[in-house]
């Protein structure tokens, strides 16, 4: 389940995605537009990002799929992250967003009653430059 994270996938994805996902956006590299074929929710908003338009209820989706995308090369040294970076923001096209219409409304309640947004900016959890991300050091069983 999803709650309110966010998720770059650089991959391929199986069937019935974003399901039990209430929360959080998804982007997806769908360069042949083929992901609306996938047994998704009625739930979920699924769209392409687009680069010249930002999206109404997240603004900052540019910028937050940028930084992980930069996280993401920064700490693999993903060659998919760095041809998407070398191309930003044109690059941005080839995602489709998963959101999830409940959530996208309390965002939206929230902005409408002056309260804080449950949709942190990314940069708010990522590792700083030079810090290594924690492994755990046991796995649960």
């Amino acid at each position: 389940y999803m709650t309110g994270g966010r998720v770059v996938v650089l991959g391929a994805v199986g069937d019935n995605l974003a399901a039990g996902m209430s929360g959080g956006v998804t982007w997806i590299l769908d360069k042949e537009g083929a992901l609306r074929s996938r047994c998704i929710p009625a739930t979920i908003e699924v769209a392409a990002v687009d680069p010249e338009a930002p999206h109404g209820t997240y603004p900052g989706e540019l910028e937050d799929l940028k930084k992980l995308l930069e996280a993401h090369k920064a700490f693999t040294g993903s060659a998919v992250a760095e041809d998407l970076l070398s191309r930003w923001p044109a690059s941005a096209a080839e995602f489709t967003r998963l959101f999830p219409i409940d959530f996208m409304r309390a965002i939206e309640r929230a902005a409408a009653e002056g309260k804080a947004s449950p949709l942190k900016p990314v940069g708010d959890f990522l590792p700083t430059a030079g810090q290594k991300p924690e492994r755990p050091k046991k796995m649960l069983a």
